[in-house]
């Protein structure tokens, strides 16, 4: 989960569809993003979310040696209601899934699929959406380690996903992921000054956890 703070590109009409488990909800826009989609030609410009996306998967498997799986289900959700529904849908405590729609612009539920707020990422530049989704897929690559959340700290799962966000952004020219906020509180924060330990240990560690074998 990354916390919102700061954007997409509205694609597609406002439809009415049935989620996998068989519950209607209102959605924007579906999309299964696929490595092996990527253009040849990675670039910072992409064309559209979708483009994006999966410019992003395959960066994350081929460039940082992630293991992601063939296809990740993903949607956008016009309002929050609605993204609320969702969350609801797929089994979450309407408490828990107001929570969320207030603090994040997109998530990965059960680390498998990816969900986001379709009204606050059309305010979003593409180096911010960028960064949000290369973090949320990167608790994808996570996801084969599900169940290991009460041995692991937060903090990790959520530093290695900023790492690869940021890591993203610099190899597609969005800007270097250890350059400071400015004033104005943009631009990717320098984690290695703000990490609790040695941070290139951590990020070389954390890469072998993540491609061992369960």
């Amino acid at each position: 989960m990354r916390r919102r703070g700061a954007a997409w590109v509205g694609l597609g009409a406002i439809a009415l569809i049935a989620l996998s488990d068989g519950v209607a909800t209102g959605v924007d826009w579906t999309f299964e993003i696929r490595a092996t989609d990527a253009p040849s030609q990675l670039t910072a410009d992409a064309g559209d979310d979708g483009t994006l996306l999966n410019a992003i998967a395959r960066l994350i498997t081929d460039k940082l040696n992630l293991r992601m799986p063939d296809a990740v289900p993903y949607a956008t959700y016009s309002t929050e209601s609605a993204f609320v529904e969702a969350l609801i849908a797929l089994g979450r405590s309407s408490e828990r899934a107001r929570e969320a729609s207030r603090a994040t612009v997109a998530m990965a539920p059960g680390r498998t699929r990816i969900f986001a707020r379709g009204d606050l990422l059309s305010r979003m530049s593409i180096t911010e959406r960028t960064v949000l989704y290369a973090h949320e897929l990167a608790h994808v690559a996570q996801g084969r380690f599900a169940g290991h959340e009460n041995h692991v700290p937060s903090w990790v799962w959520e530093g290695h996903a900023e790492w690869v966000a940021y890591r993203v952004a610099e190899i597609l020219g969005h800007g270097s992921y250890a350059r400071p906020y400015a004033d104005d509180d943009s631009g990717p924060r320098n984690w290695r000054l703000e990490f609790p330990i040695a941070y290139d240990d951590f990020v070389l560690e954390f890469r072998r956890y993540l491609n061992a074998t369960p």
